[in-house]
């Protein structure tokens, strides 16, 4: 390999002596036009400083102009491509510096992160275009500075992008959080947790493993609104909450189905064991001290069971049977836990609904 090297070297200076600099002026030209997108993505300035961004997006054009001139050699025989490309960069370099300085000022984080990776760069750069536009001489410490520059942004901006990420990623958990809940009690909506209950049936289905399904309705909720008003109803919603999750494994799904309905997905629970977590949950509501504006308001519960079996075909032939052992509770006297007759083998003869 010895004897090559020195044949290949003057070969590839000879076969690049004609572009003289336009390949530098071409990259250069590029790489700024990149940098405007870059920032203006980077720093959201189209939300936070929409003039800037502006006026930033129009040095895109003088700057394609300029590339296309260094990629054509009738159009750059002289330097004058190299000068005005150092103009335009000493314009931009202050604007890039105040929108990064814009974003952090507003509280966002990649501000931070741009300034510290870009303003030491772009001291460097500004000298290196000074010192290319007076036709001063490259001093060597000008020459190591730069590139170790580069490589310290380079370093930076990794972890500003690895940090924007998780934001955006965290951003993106929060917002599905809060499209799966009910906006008042804070658990699933009805969407969610119809999709947690296909979810769960498909895998009991699969697996042939069991799984129940709780139909939880408020006793006489109506008269609390028209007693008390519809805030104290809400407050009476949010009440119920923590005492039912309580009783709740993890795993289990709790959503409110409409109103003040709700609904329980117990996974691997069969009949027995659902009736039991019912009532578990039925007697501790009934003891629940909900004190709204000083005043005790006593709530009770009624609720439904189905458990999954052949004769359950889809998910909503779950939900009606769990609806009709409800209405059973709802007709025997409230306050009172039902299985769906199809689950009723071995269950107490009070806690099953009539046929």
């Amino acid at each position: 390999s010895g004897p090559v090297a020195p044949e290949a070297s003057p070969k590839l200076v000879k076969s690049l002596a004609p572009l003289q600099a336009r390949p530098m002026w071409l990259a250069g030209a590029l790489a700024a036009i990149l940098l405007c997108e870059f920032s203006s993505q980077f720093l959201e300035l189209g939300r936070i400083a929409p003039r800037l961004d502006r006026i930033l997006a129009a040095f895109r054009w003088p700057l394609a102009a300029l590339a296309l001139c260094a990629a054509i050699p009738t159009l750059s025989t002289g330097w004058w491509v190299e000068d005005a490309l150092c103009i335009i960069f000493l314009i931009m370099a202050p604007l890039l510096v105040a929108a990064g300085l814009l974003s952090w000022q507003r509280g966002g984080r990649s501000g931070g992160f741009y300034l510290c990776a870009w303003i030491p760069g772009l001291l460097f750069v500004i000298v290196r275009v000074l010192q290319l536009g007076l036709h001063w001489p490259l001093p060597i410490w000008l020459e190591f500075a730069l590139p170790a520059a580069f490589a310290f942004s380079s370093i930076v901006m990794s972890l500003g992008l690895a940090d924007h990420t998780l934001l955006i990623r965290h951003e993106r958990d929060v917002a599905n959080r809060l499209a799966e809940r009910d906006a008042l009690t804070g658990v699933l909506n009805r969407r969610a947790i119809l999709a947690q209950l296909r979810v769960a049936f498909l895998r009991a289905r699969e697996s042939e493993a069991p799984l129940s399904l709780l139909f939880l309705d408020i006793d006489h909720f109506k008269h609390v609104n028209d007693s008390y008003g519809h805030r104290a109803g809400d407050q009476c919603l949010r009440g119920l909450i923590d005492p039912i999750a309580s009783e709740l494994r993890q795993g289990d799904a709790f959503g409110r189905y409409g109103g003040e309905e709700f609904i329980i997905v117990l996974p691997g629970a069969a009949a027995v064991n659902a009736a039991v977590v019912a009532e578990r949950i039925r007697a501790r509501v009934e003891v629940l001290p909900l004190l709204i504006s000083g005043t005790r308001i006593g709530l009770t519960l009624s609720v439904g069971i189905a458990a999954l079996d052949a004769s359950v075909a889809t998910p909503d032939d779950l939900i009606e049977r769990a609806d009709a052992a409800l209405y059973q509770s709802k007709t025997a006297g409230r306050n009172l836990v039902r299985i769906h007759p199809g689950e009723a083998m071995m269950m107490p003869a009070e806690w099953v609904a009539d046929a």
